[in-house]
């Protein structure tokens, strides 16, 4: 009976305590409304940020959306394909001797791709930077202060759209007519086929027009870079492309990496066990003028990286892919990653042949 008249007993608040109460009540909601409305003009800046941002892409034509998975573009040279998947290229004006250092210091993916066509002084060097995200001010400041790394270690020159598809017309049809995204984007044509000739698919090559195309991958990497793989490129005149996707690893994906590695050997491995490494999709690609060129140069090229210590194999059933993947610089995405160390990487990049014991990973 007590409990029971405990339980209907309410303490009574002075009135001094009631209005505490209110006040605290009432500054609370406040608080509330005024955290509700720095939230609705933080989200208006950030819809106005985007808009504005927003205003320079231009829808490409469907047949190149179809194509391509171009949706939008920036004149001034961004790309942003299906997946909110973003490119920018590069022409590289300096070296490559410094890129593994680079991609230390970016945010985004880096692709080099090394463009060779007979003598040493006529060859080129492209950067391609990949980045992920829905909105494009946020991929412009990145793509910015990846630039500034680039600038600084390597050397680059910003292509704009027009500027990317001349020197891929150029590599693919020869001299055209300079390119011009307003006619572009008035005629609705695919950008693809203003770019590219017609390609027929065969297993393990590509014909084009009159000519012949084949398209490799690097299945391994030596240890250390042991011989020369650019000389017998040059030997037949041919246009060669060489390209690298360079993913470097983190702190956690190295750890990961070695404790998967522990449990597959049940053993110990200590990190100083493990040499430094980063994945790698390598691919090589030629065009040449008749069949039997093509097949010439498949054998001098596969000798040339297995005497380098490379295992070099076509890319069967994908070759469309992957040879369009390599000479449009990263708009079609081909990848075939590998754990590579980054000495290797390092020797390839500056040219440099080593013959010092170190093994891979």
């Amino acid at each position: 009976m007590k409990n029971k008249e405990k339980t209907r007993k309410k303490e009574k608040l002075s009135r001094e305590e009631k209005a505490a109460l209110r006040e605290k009540k009432k500054a609370e909601r406040a608080q509330k409304k005024a955290e509700k409305k720095a939230q609705r003009k933080a989200e208006k800046i950030r819809k106005r940020v985007i808009k504005e941002a927003n205003k320079l892409l231009i829808p490409a034509p469907k047949r190149t959306l179809k194509s391509m998975g171009l949706i939008f573009f920036d004149p001034a040279g961004a790309f942003r394909f299906d997946g909110n998947r973003w490119i920018r290229i590069y022409k590289v004006n300096g070296g490559v001797d410094k890129a593994v250092d680079a991609v230390g210091r970016i945010k985004s993916k880096m692709r080099i791709t090394h463009c060779i066509c007979g003598r040493e002084e006529d060859d080129e060097y492209f950067i391609t930077l990949t980045a992920e995200g829905d909105v494009y001010k946020l991929i412009q400041e990145q793509f910015e202060e990846d630039e500034k790394v680039l600038k600084e270690l390597i050397g680059i020159e910003a292509l704009s759209f027009d500027e990317a598809a001349d020197v891929i017309t150029a590599h693919l049809k020869g001299e055209c007519d300079k390119f011009d995204h307003k006619a572009f984007i008035k005629s609705k044509k695919d950008l693809l086929k203003e770019m590219a000739p017609q390609i027929k698919e065969e297993r393990a090559h590509l014909c084009m027009d009159d000519r012949y195309a084949k398209s490799f991958f690097f299945m391994e990497y030596p240890p250390t870079l042991a011989a020369d793989i650019f000389s017998v490129l040059r030997e037949d005149g041919c246009r060669v492309y060489m390209s690298f996707d360079i993913v470097g690893i983190s702190d956690e994906d190295r750890a990961d990496y070695i404790r998967t590695l522990e449990k597959r050997y049940s053993a110990e491995i200590g990190d100083d066990s493990v040499i430094p490494f980063m994945n790698i999709s390598g691919q090589l690609s030629f065009i040449c003028t008749t069949e039997g060129n093509m097949q010439d140069l498949t054998k001098k090229v596969t000798k040339a990286y297995s005497d380098a210590g490379f295992l070099l194999a076509p890319v069967f059933g994908a070759q469309r892919e992957s040879f369009l993947s390599q000479t449009t610089f990263g708009m079609f995405t081909y990848r075939n990653l590998r754990n590579v160390s980054i000495k290797t990487m390092d020797l390839i990049l500056r040219r440099k042949t080593d013959v010092s014991d170190q093994n891979e990973i």
